[in-house]
């Protein structure tokens, strides 16, 4: 009995330790689209916000993964920063970059035009610049922080949206973002217009038909030199 036991606990204990772990973290979809024109051209995923805890329990360190879809890229201009969030708690947060050019500031009901305000901002470090599909940051306190106090909308000037990202698809900029205070990522598309979705690139040009001439004028003379070989 004693030895069951033995293999039975560590494997509750693993499995509980993966239930934790699990349970914290949160992912948001980027379908909000605050671009002129839209820069999702009528759709309704412009990426992904994920938050961990990175310690489970006394955490406090929280890790921002925001990976944004095909076709789009972190924008960063004099009016718009590069990615922006809200925080309900009292803590003074401490930024830790993975992905390097990035900064982050503590401003507090910062207004990104279309989205609101924002009590934080990650600023590329080229200004005006555009830098990558990926990017990934800690905060951290020196107190317990938890995923629901940044899943929160910034009430002092009417943010729309828990986080926004401020990107390009190659014609259009502006402002995407998730979640709606409410720990849901609720579909708010914009309707695209011809300025500011991306267009397929032509197709190949047709050759002239002076190219094509050239081509079955050697293509014939390759013929005539095999039949010449095997006469």
């Amino acid at each position: 009995m004693f030895r069951k036991l033995l293999v039975v606990i560590p494997v509750m204990a693993l499995f509980a330790l993966a239930t934790a772990q699990s349970a914290s973290a949160d992912s948001f979809t980027l379908n909000w689209d605050f671009c002129t024109g839209s820069c999702l051209g009528g759709g309704t995923n412009g990426g992904t916000v994920t938050l961990t805890l990175v310690n489970v329990g006394s955490s406090t360190d929280v890790q921002f993964d925001v990976e944004l879809a095909p076709g789009l890229d972190f924008h960063q201009t004099n009016g718009l920063d590069a990615f922006m969030f809200n925080n309900s708690g009292s803590e003074a947060l401490t930024y830790s970059f993975t992905t390097a050019n990035y900064t982050g500031q503590v401003l507090g009901d910062y207004h990104e035009d279309g989205a609101g305000a924002f009590d934080y901002i990650v600023k590329y470090n080229t200004e005006p610049g555009v830098d990558g599909t990926s990017l990934i940051f800690t905060v951290s306190a020196s107190t317990a922080l938890t995923l629901a106090q940044f899943e929160t909308l910034d009430g002092a000037d009417g943010s729309l949206v828990d986080f926004a990202a401020n990107v390009t698809n190659g014609s259009c900029t502006g402002l995407v973002g998730a979640g709606n205070g409410t720990g849901q990522s609720t579909a708010h598309p914009g309707t695209p217009s011809e300025n500011c979705t991306v267009t397929p690139p032509p197709p190949p040009p047709v050759p002239e038909p002076a190219t094509l001439a050239l081509l079955g004028s050697g293509l014939a003379f390759i013929g005539a030199r095999m039949r010449r070989k095997k006469a």
